[in-house]
C-alpha cells in the first residue's frame, strides 16, 4: 500500500522488525490514552514510519494535544503571574506548571507549523496515505475531544469510570468521611444535572474548536468531516453528557453496591 516508501522506513522500526517485535503500540500520551485498539495504534505506527507524509501529518495530531493542553494549563499560568506581580510566594507545584506552560506553547508553535507546512515539501498524498491520515486525526476527535466533563475543567471527553472512582475515593476519605449512599447521592448531584460547570467546559470547547478550524481549514486532503471536526463538534452538547453521565453513574453504582 506504501509501494515506493521503502528507502523512508524508520530505522528503528527495522531494527524492531529484525527482532521479530512488530511496530508498538503506544501506551502513554495523548495516542496512548484509547485512541485505538491496540493492533489499530500498531498499524499507525507502522505507517507514520514509511511515509513522510504520514510522519508529517502526525503533527496534526500532537497539535491538537498541545494546544489542548495548553488551553488546560493557561488558569494556572494567570495564577503565578499573579503571584509573581505582588511579590507573593509561589508554591513549586504552581511554579512546574507555569514551566511546563511555556514549554507547552513552544510545541504547539512548532507543532502548527509543522502540520500545516511540512507535508507541503513531500510528494502529493497517495489515496491511502489520505485515508491513514483522516482515519488517526477522526479518531482522535472521537476519543478526546467527544463530549464535556462535569466535573473536570477544560476535559473534553465523557466522564468515565475513572473519573466517577476519583471522586467516589474523595467523597469516602476522611476529608469528607461520606457513606457510600451519601457519596453517590452527592456525586449525581454534580454529574447528572445542569449547572454552571458544563457551561464553563462548553465555553472552553467552543474556544477550542474555532481555533482547531482555525488552523485545519488549508489542510486540504482532509476529509471535510475532519476539517470542521465533526466528532468535536457533536460533543458539545450539555444534554447528550448528561445522558451519558446518568448511565454511567448507575452502572459505576451497581459496580460500588456488588
Amino acid at each position: 500500500m506504501l509501494k515506493g516508501q521503502k528507502t523512508f522506513y524508520s530505522e528503528y522500526l527495522k531494527e524492531l522488525e529484525a527482532k521479530d517485535n512488530f511496530p508498538p503500540a503506544f501506551s502513554t500520551g495523548f495516542m496512548g490514552e484509547g485512541l485505538a485498539p491496540r493492533a489499530l495504534l500498531q498499524f499507525f505506527s507502522y505507517n507514520w514510519g514509511r511515509s513522510p507524509f504520514l510522519a508529517s501529518h502526525y503533527y496534526t495530531l500532537r497539535f491538537m494535544a498541545n494546544l489542548g493542553l495548553k488551553h488546560t494549563e493557561h488558569s494556572n499560568c494567570k495564577y503565578f503571574r499573579k503571584l509573581q506581580k505582588h511579590g507573593e510566594f509561589i508554591p513549586t507545584p504552581t511554579a512546574i506548571v507555569y514551566y511546563h506552560f511555556l514549554d507547552e506553547a513552544f510545541h504547539t508553535t512548532t507543532s502548527r507549523f509543522m502540520a500545516r507546512e511540512l507535508y507541503r515539501d513531500f510528494s502529493q498524498p497517495t489515496a491511502y496515505e489520505k485515508f491513514v491520515a483522516n482515519l488517526a486525526f477522526y479518531k482522535l476527535q472521537e476519543r478526546i475531544w467527544n463530549g464535556l466533563s462535569a466535573v473536570v475543567p477544560d476535559r473534553h471527553r465523557p466522564d468515565d469510570y475513572s473519573v466517577m472512582s476519583f471522586l467516589y475515593k474523595i467523597l469516602q476519605s476522611d476529608t469528607f468521611g461520606m457513606s457510600t449512599k451519601d457519596a453517590l447521592f452527592w456525586m449525581k448531584q454534580c454529574l447528572c444535572q445542569e449547572h454552571q460547570g458544563f457551561h464553563q467546559n462548553l465555553q472552553f470547547h467552543q474556544s477550542l474548536l474555532q481555533e482547531f478550524r482555525r488552523t485545519f481549514n488549508s489542510l486540504e486532503y482532509l476529509w471535510f468531516v475532519n476539517r470542521e471536526m465533526k466528532p468535536m463538534v457533536s460533543g458539545g452538547n450539555i444534554e447528550r453528557a448528561i445522558k451519558g453521565n446518568i448511565k454511567t453513574l448507575q452502572q459505576f453504582s451497581q459496580l460500588v453496591a456488588a
